[in-house]
């Protein structure tokens, strides 16, 4: 819906957009952009802020104007199931996000890859509908072209076009094969096009996804309705007087607990610790653990319980009791030996000086979509696939480095899934791809950058810290988004099915091998089925960019942030820093509140309604979410 207002004389006015919508606004931030109701229906404004005035959603501006301006308010409504936004393009032009992304403007519109002389367009990937329309054209192709405005619905995909003229006029329409060219008399003319000269839905979803729109530049008021406020009194704490180095929650349907694994000079311990805060079991063992795999399903839980990475190569099965099922020593792929020598040992070689072992990464579940979950197991240079019993059933050859990350990319365009591995540190900045034959298809995908950009990378200076597969644009395909961290750090975002850069952001210098991005999430801060970006830094800034790489808003929270939470429940990421304190941000980059929840936390753990956070020197806690007026959730 888009209203347009324009002044008969010069004034002050105060101008006001309203909306009776079904049901009460839910509890979130307000005024806000976007705002959805407990009946499931959603209004998202394209400029103004929305509040709520007693159940009524309003736009309210206040402004002087002469007769030569005008006030627009574009708002579209969706539900929950099917939520869109819109966003600014320019003056009367609006980008709409969510399923079914299209352009709309009012007048004509011509900026970079779409221009249209109408006094209204709506251009999707499936429907064109145009108003007193003259011509459109979509990637420097000429669509439509007419002498005289007419009206016009096009329905892309089915190759129908309905032509309305109120006096006999010539159309051209080139993007058409046959029907190019007509002279039409006054009235309606409904046209079945035969085919196209070019993949018309296609070149609109390409123009429309290079529209960047305008940030928004008028400010939302701070005050707020109340959100659930993380408690400052710990449900429980325990002190496991150790350096906590890992976190996790099992989440099978049999039960539900923390699995926690501690350092010292002796060794490591696994604890299993109930959700109330007491030990259950306590396992020691001499070698240094890397990852920590809890069974996320029903499938792994009958299986194991838990899986443990070791230095010393080795990977091990705990029952939920806390018995160990199994233990194997994961090798590095016989291809890297020759002779009585490893072929660059600095990667590869196992035994002193070089010491190249230990899992670093621990992935379960159906990675070729066919119905069987395997264990997959990432160690220098080499990728191991598994059964759930622990048995081999493939080594895979990885160039170069330890492999720390672990995801599958599954969304590929009707493409096989592809299991992705990221090597920190490495000499090379790609990603190694495997497919379900277990064959190394490429140690270099989605290493490619944008026009414009340069490669930064140099060898063994910096590594992939954290990588994360999900759609976030909304399209169906999903993204590959990772971090590179070192000499030079950047967050680098790839389509999962062409290969092709999206965008880049820099962060800019840093030391050789060291983690400056510290944190990396994709959440869907917004409500519109696009996901943002979150990248935390060590210099204690969280950066949120939108899911086209435009920047969102920054906050420094202070120190280096070691850890980053999303908490559905009350809509707020949460920093660990380096200082000791934890930071709570909502959605729309604000610093909500600071405190010190255990002595210098490392890792958190979103429970529920609740937060489990560990602390380095071997503290744990729980915490609950308290609504404003003190009562616990």
């Amino acid at each position: 819906v888009i209203d347009k207002i324009e002044p008969k004389k010069t004034g002050t006015f105060d101008i006001t957009c309203s909306w009776q919508l079904v049901g009460k606004a839910r509890t979130i931030s307000l005024p806000s952009y976007t705002v959805t109701t407990r009946s499931g229906v959603r209004l998202s404004s394209a400029e103004f802020p929305i509040s709520d005035a007693q159940g009524l959603i309003q736009e309210k501006i206040s402004r002087k104007l002469d007769c030569s301006q005008t006030i627009i308010f574009a708002n579209i409504l969706s539900t929950v199931y099917h939520p869109k936004s819109i966003y600014k393009l320019g003056k009367g032009a609006y980008l709409i996000r969510g399923r079914g992304k299209a352009f709309a403007c009012i007048n004509s519109f011509a900026s970079g890859p779409i221009s249209v002389e109408a006094q209204f367009a709506y251009i999707g990937p499936g429907l064109i509908f145009l108003s007193n329309a003259k011509s459109l054209s979509i990637n420097g192709n000429t669509v439509f072209q007419t002498n005289l405005g007419v009206d016009l619905v096009w329905h892309v995909k089915e190759h129908t076009l309905i032509i309305d003229s109120a006096d006999k006029c010539s159309v051209t329409i080139p993007a058409a094969k046959k029907e190019n060219c007509l002279n039409l008399d006054p009235g309606r003319h409904v046209l079945k096009l035969a085919s196209y000269r070019l993949d018309l839905p296609s070149e609109i979803m390409s123009a429309i996804g290079e529209l960047k729109p305008k940030p928004r530049t008028h400010p939302v008021s701070t005050s707020r309705v109340k959100l659930p406020e993380l408690g400052s009194q710990a449900v429980w704490t325990l002190d496991l007087k150790k350096e906590i180095t890992h976190l996790g929650i099992s989440e099978s349907s049999e039960s539900e607990e923390l699995w926690v694994a501690a350092q010292e000079r002796s060794g490591s311990y696994i604890y299993k610790i109930s959700l109330d805060g007491k030990v259950l079991k306590t396992i020691k063992r001499k070698a240094k653990v890397l990852s920590l795999w809890p069974a996320r399903d029903d499938i792994q839980a009958s299986a194991f319980a838990l899986l443990v990475g070791y230095k010393d190569d080795y990977l091990e099965a705990f029952s939920k009791e806390g018995k160990s099922l199994w233990r194997v020593k994961t090798r590095v792929h016989p291809s890297f030996r020759r002779g009585d020598h490893y072929i660059a040992p600095w990667f590869t070689d196992p035994n002193p000086p070089y010491n190249m072992t230990g899992v670093y990464s621990i992935l379960v579940g159906d990675i070729w979509n066919q119905g069987k979950e395997e264990i997959v197991v990432g160690r220098p240079c080499t990728v191991e696939f598994r059964h759930l019993d622990g048995k081999l059933i493939a080594r895979v050859a990885t160039r170069w480095g330890n492999n720390t990350s672990l995801s599958v990319l599954r969304k590929r365009g009707g493409k096989p899934p592809l299991l992705l591995v990221g090597k920190a540190f490495t000499g090379r900045p790609g990603i190694t791809a495997i497919n379900r034959h277990y064959k190394n298809v490429s140690d270099n995908m989605f290493s490619s950058l944008p026009p414009g950009y340069t490669s930064m990378h140099a060898w063994l200076q910096r590594g992939l810290s954290h990588m994360i597969v999900s759609d976030i644009n909304g399209d169906g395909v999903e993204e590959v988004v990772y971090t590179l961290n070192g000499h030079w750090n950047e967050l680098r975002v790839y389509n999962g099915a062409t290969g092709k850069p999206l965008w880049v952001r820099y962060f800019g210098p840093g030391r050789r091998n060291q983690h400056f991005i510290t944190g990396l999430k994709a959440v869907d801060l917004e409500g519109d089925g696009s996901k943002e970006i979150i990248a935390a830094t060590k210099e204690g800034w969280v950066c949120a960019s939108m899911a086209d790489g435009l920047p969102l808003w920054e906050q420094r929270c202070g120190s280096t942030v070691r850890g980053l939470g999303w908490l559905k429940y009350g809509a707020k990421l949460l920093c660990a820093h380096g200082d000791g304190t934890l930071s709570t941000i909502d959605k729309r980059g604000h610093l909500v509140r600071k405190h010190t929840p255990v002595p210098s936390p490392r890792a958190l753990a979103p429970l529920g309604r609740g937060l489990i956070v560990a602390g380095d020197r071997g503290t744990l806690a729980e915490f609950n979410f308290h609504s404003s007026n003190g009562a616990s959730h």
